[in-house]
């Protein structure tokens, strides 16, 4: 039997809302601009904002690209402009591990996890291609 779209989508949707509740049954119910910790396995766990990430989190594109590639690829830049980038994106993890909030978070846990800084996430969070 096929599944429409619409019907994948409220699947997903009651999935998504019975992770929150758990979520909230176990954690409390937080309001926007807080952060809550997804595990990303079962040792690491990153910090996410509420309530755009819960329990999943999903690679975020404001287009279909096929093939799906990084940002850094989607366009028609230079060998050169790619590693400039990278190397922005190696001086903003550079910056930030001396940050801190960085230095008091590291070695942070819950629950046995401990804190994974995603330093390319943060970098693309803040405008730069990786």
């Amino acid at each position: 039997m096929r599944v429409t779209a619409l019907e994948l989508a409220k699947r997903l949707q009651e999935e998504q809302e019975s992770l929150n509740r758990l979520a909230e049954q176990h954690f409390g119910a937080l309001d926007d601009g807080h952060f809550t910790a997804v595990a990303m396995n079962n040792k690491k766990f990153v910090l996410a904002p509420y309530p755009e990430f819960t329990m999943s989190i999903y690679r975020g594109q404001n287009k279909y690209c096929e093939p799906c590639l990084p940002s850094l690829y989607r366009t028609s830049t230079s060998k050169i402009d790619r590693l400039l980038e990278r190397i922005r994106v190696a001086e903003f993890q550079l910056l930030l591990f001396d940050h801190p909030a960085v230095v008091d978070f590291s070695g942070f846990s819950i629950m046995g996890l401990t804190l994974k800084i995603d330093y390319e996430g943060l970098a693309q969070h803040y405008g730069l291609e990786n």
